[in-house]
């Protein structure tokens, strides 16, 4: 179920900003999407510049990084309380004092990721059990009322806001844009020029050999597909779901590599909505 766009009365009015850098859309698929964007950045980051702080008293960039998922977790408590119609007065946090023994500086990226990964899955879940009665329910945080399907478009926007703080204040000049190399695919390049396209299509082609062709394939609700001409081979990047290929049944997960011959029929069933995966043709 695609969640409702809250009215600006169902949060406090300093979250507007954030609300305000959410793009209109499906916000669970924008979560989806945060998790390939949030591990492509991680590891863009110079090694050098994890411990960095733009200004004295500023968080560090692993800080920021702890912070996001620190958030995450409690605004994710915060739906949980309110869906189950807790009327607790549930208390505010103070980010600094959390950011101050976070010991975030000593833990490496992998740590990060493992841990964002976690929370984020877990949200996405807990979002999904929620129907319309759920979403529409509000409770109280930090005294402000706040209702459940308000808390998806903070999340977003509340990611979207620190990673640009990263990039402006922490490693400005730092990061080439090595995303936009000829010869490295990375999958945040992948979905954004999979969102280029005007006719909505699950595929884009990113390269055109004599040989090969790659292309990111990412379908929504149905796989669609008829036998192709060429052989080719699926590098699945992120979901999970059943595949079938040539009367035959298998799972399938992220870090999967399955081959199909050409001519034979084959498709993604019952896959989770962040699936996702490379395409090699082979001509």
């Amino acid at each position: 179920m695609k969640i409702p766009r809250p009215y600006s009365s169902e949060y406090a009015p300093y979250y507007q900003y954030y609300l305000d850098l959410v793009p209109e859309g499906d916000v669970l698929r924008m979560l989806n999407l945060q998790k390939i964007g949030f591990s492509e950045f991680l590891y863009s980051i110079p090694d050098e510049r994890w411990t960095h702080r733009y200004a004295p008293g500023k968080f560090s960039v692993a800080e920021v990084l702890s912070h996001i998922i620190d958030a995450e977790r409690i605004f994710a408590y915060r739906a949980l309380c309110f869906a189950r119609n807790d009327k607790t007065d549930l208390p505010g946090f103070e980010q600094d004092d959390y950011a101050l023994v976070s010991g975030a500086d000593n833990r490496s990226k992998a740590s990060i990721e493992t841990e964002y990964l976690t929370v984020r899955n877990a949200t996405i879940e807990l979002f999904r059990t929620f129907d319309e009665t759920t979403l529409s329910r509000v409770g109280i945080a930090n005294t402000f009322e706040m209702s459940v399907r308000a808390i998806p478009f903070l999340l977003v926007g509340h990611e979207l806001h620190h990673l640009q703080i990263i990039k402006d204040r922490y490693l400005k000049g730092v990061i080439a844009e090595s995303s936009e190399l000829p010869w490295r695919f990375s999958m945040a390049r992948a979905v954004k020029e999979l969102e280029k396209q005007a006719n909505r299509s699950p595929f884009v082609q990113l390269m055109n050999e004599q040989e090969f062709t790659v292309e990111w394939y990412a379908p929504q609700g149905v796989d669609s597909q008829t036998p192709h001409l060429e052989d080719e081979l699926y590098i699945v990047a992120s979901g999970s779901g059943t595949f079938e290929n040539g009367g035959q049944s298998v799972p399938f997960s992220a870090g999967d590599v399955l081959f199909v011959p050409a001519g034979q029929e084959h498709r993604f069933i019952n896959f989770s909505d962040d699936f996702a995966t490379w395409v090699v043709f082979f001509k």
